[in-house]
């Protein structure tokens, strides 16, 4: 009988035993804490997706940058080596 009435006891919440008054400061301050908490989450996760938008924009930006640079410099290596050949040693080799 009397673990019956100690485990009754031991399942009640930590504030039923707490008058009203200090109940509602501790509701308050769980309150706010979990406000503050889920828009700190939510800017979070808006700051990281705009962080890798801007991340994959440049990303596609430097690479269409180095491909260029990359033709460029084949094209220049082709003009170069056409250029070297005398036309002689072109048409002995045909």
């Amino acid at each position: 009988m009397k673990q019956n009435l100690l485990q009754k006891e031991s399942k009640k919440s930590f504030l039923q035993g707490l008058s009203l008054r200090q109940r509602i400061p501790i509701l308050i301050f769980l309150l706010l804490g979990s406000v503050i908490t889920i828009f700190s989450f939510i800017s979070y996760l808006g700051f990281r997706n705009l962080e890798l938008n801007s991340g994959r924009i440049r990303l596609i930006s430097l690479v269409t940058h180095a491909s260029s640079m990359i033709e460029e410099s084949v094209k220049d290596a082709g003009v170069t080596t056409l250029s070297s050949i005398l036309p002689e040693t072109f048409q002995y080799y045909l």
